[in-house]
């Protein structure tokens, strides 16, 4: 599946890209590409090719919102991308990293909740993230335990 629908999909938006890097839509277009191609790898159980993926969009959307920190929507949709890198990394096995993605969400939910405390799915997002961080760590330390035990 990947590759028939994966090269046309992400190719077109960085042509795009290439003719204008600066234009900030198309940015945000080739991270949906990615988007959906970490998404159908994900499915497929390629996860560290997701990942690849995740990171990439992840990336540009950070560029975006650099230069428009007041849209609200894509700085979710950055956390929502984050999530999956997060999500990844702890089923691969790489705890601290994963736990690094949970902490840097968990900050951002935050930050957007301060400026609308009223935003209903961004609580939720964030008692999510929490809820994940907390069991992480709750795994993290009996790893350790038995580490030390052995």
């Amino acid at each position: 599946m990947h590759a028939s629908i994966g090269p046309p999909i992400s190719h077109t938006s960085e042509r795009l890209l290439r003719l204008d890097p600066h234009h900030l839509a198309w940015q945000v277009e080739l991270s949906y590409a990615l988007n959906n191609l970490g998404t159908l790898a994900r499915d497929q159980g390629r996860i560290d090719e997701a990942i690849v993926y995740f990171k990439r969009s992840a990336a540009l959307k950070q560029r975006v919102v650099a230069n428009k920190p007041d849209d609200t929507a894509l700085r979710y949709e950055l956390i929502d991308t984050l999530s999956w890198i997060s999500s990844g990394d702890e089923s691969r096995g790489r705890l601290a990293a994963a736990a690094s993605g949970y902490a840097t969400q968990i900050g951002m939910l935050r930050t957007l909740l301060e400026a609308a405390p009223e935003a209903r799915a961004w609580e939720r997002r964030l008692a999510t993230s929490l809820l994940r961080s907390a069991l992480l760590s709750t795994a993290r330390g009996q790893l350790e335990d038995r580490q030390r035990d052995h």
